[in-house]
This record gives C-alpha cells, sequence and structure tokens, in this order.
C-alpha cells in the first residue's frame, strides 16, 4: 500500500536511506547491495525512489523467501509509518 499522500507530494527517498531500514538486520553493505541489485532488476535507474519505487523494491525483497524477505516485510512497514508521518 501506498500513502497517498506521500504519492502527491512526490516524496523521494534514496537507495542508502532505503537500505538503511534493513541495516540493522542485514548490514549496511548487504543492505545497500540487495537494494542496487532489486532496482537493476526492476529497471530502476534513478538514485532516489518515489513511494512506489520503493515499494516495488520491498515487494520484489520480499519475494526471494528467508530472512530476506522477512527483514523487506518490516522495512516496508516502516517506510510505509515514515511516510505517513
Amino acid at each position: 500500500m501506498v500513502n497517498p499522500k506521500a504519492r502527491a507530494s512526490g516524496q523521494r527517498m534514496s537507495r542508502s536511506s532505503i537500505a538503511s531500514l534493513m541495516a540493522k538486520s542485514l548490514g549496511d553493505a548487504r543492505s545497500l547491495e540487495l537494494v542496487d541489485e532489486a532496482t537493476r532488476k526492476l529497471g530502476i535507474v534513478t538514485e532516489d525512489l518515489d513511494c512506489e519505487e520503493a515499494n516495488m523494491v520491498f515487494e520484489h525483497l520480499a519475494g526471494r523467501g528467508g530472512a530476506i524477505a522477512t527483514v523487506a516485510r518490516f522495512a516496508k512497514a516502516r517506510f510505509i509509518l515514515l511516510s505517513v508521518a
């Protein structure tokens, strides 16, 4: 679910900020590596992602299964909460 207010405002978030939502569990380097890999596979070329693109990244990572999927789901929930605030 994408926050309509965040979408309307054009709110964007850097790849490193998205990765930081997973870094406590996966580490900084691994989190950024996963975000970069996901954006490449999804065809996202910009450094800053809008809400819809960020959600696509989290959904992509959640589809991997295992610990990465669990961490991605929690990171997506945190991202949604941050975009509401």
